[in-house]
């Protein structure tokens, strides 16, 4: 019991000793009548030496945000509106599996992934509609196409 007490005088002693410190710290920052102030070593009256540097905004650069000018449509000519070209699916066929008379395309995407469809399976806007030997026909963007089955063997 006597020893928390005098841990208790103590650390209350420490911490009235650090708040102590930082009051006068702060007390003689504020208190100082020199012309140079040694923490920072900048002159006191800096203002009065030298000229103020400014910078003077030129409104010469257009905003990107502000629109002054309305868009203008160009009537003179008909705009054709240009339809994208057409990509194939970001898929190929690496083999077709045939079980119980029924067929199973082994397709292969981007990154590395295996899919297995059947025929009428859609898979990421590509719908399979045919399945033969070594052929897929499929719809992709309303375009009818196939992929062919490449045979590398030796």
């Amino acid at each position: 019991m006597k020893n928390s007490r005098k841990l208790t005088w103590v650390l209350l002693i420490l911490a009235l000793g650090i708040w102590g410190i930082i009051g006068f710290k702060i007390y003689d920052s504020t208190s100082t009548t020199e012309e140079f102030d040694l923490a920072m070593k900048v002159p006191r009256d800096i203002a009065g030496k030298r000229e103020i540097d400014r910078y003077i905004y030129v409104n010469d650069v257009r905003d990107p945000f502000r629109y002054t000018e309305p868009f203008r449509k160009d009537t003179t000519r008909k705009s054709e509106a240009q339809k994208p070209a057409w990509m194939p699916p970001p898929l190929k066929l690496t083999g077709i599996l045939l079980a119980n008379k029924q067929r199973t395309a082994m397709l292969e995407g981007n990154n590395g992934s295996v899919f297995f469809v059947h025929e009428g399976d859609t898979l990421s806007g590509t719908r399979v509609l045919k399945i033969s030997g070594n052929s897929v026909t499929y719809l992709y963007q309303k375009k009818k196409t196939e992929w062919v089955l490449n045979n590398t063997q030796n």
